[in-house]
């Protein structure tokens, strides 16, 4: 006890209020010695704090400046169908018509001199072989609405061919019909008499082997008199020299006429009426509906008609067949009495030519788009692509610039299937997926040296 209230004395010899006060050791210290001590504690120094070197720059890039440019390409399942909604069919036939194809469109088939039309309606159609479609059938049905088709001898139905008077016959009616998207006159029928192989029944379509039609391009057609003329292609023209008197086939008179080029002939030739003559060789198609003999130069005159086109179908040869019918049925041997239908057979690349859509109702699509890190852009069919993160690497300050070759993104692909796949990949790369191509354009960002 002495030695603590001593011990201040001893610090402090001269201040008698230092003195010592006799206190009891069961006694707690008085607060205000306590507030007394904690005052005359020293204060602690501030810190000097330590100075800093200055940073070194660096190279960063701006945020949200990075984005891939992509090229897209889709092929999806919304286009017009190839086929047409009924396609296969229960035995595996693929159809298309009109709808699916404009140069399939049906026509009005004319007979002015008759008085007549008749629908054509045209087809195609084809068996895939494993999947894929090598050959097409391509059907002209004439007379669709009814049952028999283009009488051949079309001014008297009940004649045979064998018998038929040459102005009755379907070549001198000028009728028209459509072949593979073109109009073209019925010009010529051949080797059809005696063509029923065997006995058939009413409404029966059967082939005549052999048979032949030709089709024609008409340019421009006239009634002219003796040494009037008939323009043709340039400077050619076709000049009606005389009319024989000699009996030709069908006991008819031929036509005799001159190529002019140019007002100066160049050759003569005779054409019978139904005939189609290349006059001369020169390209100048010149075809005789028929001649009037007459017994003056102005009763002496001639139907002609000049082609800028001949087309002959032989049945049974380069993939075309001639189907026709008889009224009441038919014996061997008889003569065929309509013509029904022309198919040919075709390669399917002749098809996709002229507009068919082999893969029914699929159309590609290309498109590009530019998509910020995060960015995403939805396609058809559900499909979509996201561009997940963008990398690269900076060359060191202060140039700043992004290392050749080392930019890269990663995008997310949805397929048409509704799976996701992911690629990483830099410009000029592309990746499939099921119904879809991406292909990186470019990559681009913004860099500032900090």
């Amino acid at each position: 006890e002495a030695y603590v209230a001593c011990r201040i004395c001893i610090i402090h010899p001269t201040d008698a209020s230092c003195m010592p006060v006799p206190v009891s050791l069961a006694e707690e210290p008085k607060e205000e010695v306590k507030e007394e001590l904690q005052d005359e504690e020293p204060e602690e120094e501030p810190e000097e704090e330590e100075e800093e070197d200055d940073p070194e720059p660096r190279c960063d890039i701006v945020a949200g400046s990075e984005a891939a440019k992509l090229e897209v390409t889709t092929i999806s399942e919304q286009g017009p169908s190839g086929w047409d909604e009924n396609s296969p069919d229960e035995d595996g036939y693929y159809h298309a018509g009109e709808d699916q194809l404009q140069m399939l469109e049906d026509f009005e088939i004319m007979n002015p001199m008759m008085g007549k039309s008749y629908l054509e309606v045209q087809e195609i159609y084809a068996l895939p072989e494993d999947g894929e479609f090598d050959e097409v059938f391509y059907s002209v049905l004439l007379d669709a609405n009814g049952d028999d088709g283009l009488p051949l001898c079309a001014g008297d139905e009940s004649t045979p061919w064998d018998s038929c008077y040459d102005l009755d016959k379907l070549t001198a009616h000028k009728i028209y019909i459509t072949f593979k998207g073109e109009e073209y006159i019925i010009s010529g029928i051949d080797s059809v008499s005696g063509g029923v192989s065997y006995d058939v029944g009413d409404e029966e379509a059967y082939e005549v082997d052999g048979a032949e039609i030709t089709l024609s391009k008409q340019e421009s057609i006239g009634i002219i008199q003796v040494n009037e003329t008939l323009p043709a292609d340039g400077d050619y023209s076709v000049r009606l020299d005389w009319i024989s008197e000699e009996v030709g086939p069908g006991n008819s008179h031929a036509a005799i006429v001159s190529l002019m080029d140019s007002g100066e002939e160049v050759c003569q030739e005779e054409v019978y009426p139904g005939e189609t003559v290349d006059l001369c060789g020169e390209g100048v198609l010149l075809h005789a509906y028929q001649t009037a003999p007459g017994l003056t130069p102005p009763s002496r005159w001639a139907e002609l008609a000049i082609y800028s086109e001949e087309i002959t179908l032989e049945s049974g040869s380069s993939g075309i067949t001639l189907f026709f019918t008889s009224k009441g049925g038919a014996f061997e041997g008889d003569d065929p009495e309509y013509l029904r239908e022309i198919l040919s057979t075709d390669d399917i690349s002749y098809w996709e030519e002229n507009g068919l859509l082999v893969d029914a109702g699929t159309v590609e699509e290309t498109s590009v788009v530019t998509l910020y890190e995060g960015e995403s852009v939805g396609l058809v069919d559900g499909m979509e692509v996201k561009a997940r993160s963008i990398d690269q690497q900076l060359a060191l300050p202060p140039s700043c610039t992004v290392v050749d070759g080392s930019e890269t993104v990663e995008i997310r692909v949805l397929d048409n299937e509704g799976e996701w796949h992911k690629y990483v990949l830099h410009e000029g790369e592309e990746a499939t997926a099921e119904g879809i191509t991406v292909k990186v354009l470019r990559i681009k960002e913004e860099v500032i040296l900090e």
